[in-house]
């Protein structure tokens, strides 16, 4: 009732649902505070249409990605095709001091912190800055905030299960959507399936 959905269809549909995400097939976790029970998923473009049941997520991943086939094929790509390896950080390289927090840090001096939290070459990924278009590598968007800040910056990218690996510099959306599939491409593959077979069933309704 909260998204204007038909209560029965809903209803309907969870009496003979499989129980597993309808993206990535995974049961909910109830040991998981925000995954103890699977999300209704319905469009939000078109008006009170139920799509599935999706884990919390591949929920919130598709709305980063703001429910876009072609945004999530870009991140298929960039998985895939687009992995830059560098050089891992080295615990005995000289940074720069760091500055306090809120005095007006230089790009640079963001992005050598960043390195160092996630054990990356800083010269590296600041020569890849210098040379970058200031967009993001998967929607081509600008910057946008994060975590309620006030200015607008790209993230650094990074592979969490290979030390040492920078792929690029993205936007909080699809930074966030990469982390909710977790960074798999059969997940987003998936995804764009379940988005297209809905869509399909709306233009059948129309």
């Amino acid at each position: 009732q909260n998204y204007g959905l038909d209560t029965d269809e809903v209803e309907a549909a969870f009496n003979v649902h499989s129980g597993l995400c309808d993206i990535c097939g995974h049961p909910p976790n109830p040991a998981h505070k925000r995954n103890r029970r699977l999300t209704i998923d319905h469009d939000h473009e078109a008006v009170s249409h139920f799509r599935g049941f999706l884990c919390h997520g591949c929920n919130t991943a598709l709305g980063a990605f703001e429910d876009s086939p072609v945004r999530i094929g870009a991140a298929i790509r960039y998985l895939t095709e687009g992995l830059r390896l560098v050089a891992p950080y080295t615990p005995d390289y000289e940074y720069p001091p760091r500055r306090p927090k809120g005095d007006g840090r230089s790009p640079n001096t963001i992005l050598r912190a960043c390195a160092r939290q996630r054990g990356l070459d800083a010269n590296a990924i600041e020569d890849y800055f210098e040379a970058h278009s200031g967009l993001c590598d998967i929607c081509v968007g600008p910057p946008t905030p994060w975590r309620r800040q006030r200015h607008e910056r790209l993230q650094v990218d990074h592979d969490h299960n290979v030390p040492g690996v920078f792929r690029g510099f993205l936007c909080h959306g699809c930074n966030t959507g990469l982390g909710g599939f977790g960074d798999d491409p059969v997940k987003l593959a998936a995804a764009i399936q379940y988005l297209a077979e809905t869509i399909a069933t709306i233009a059948d309704a129309a």
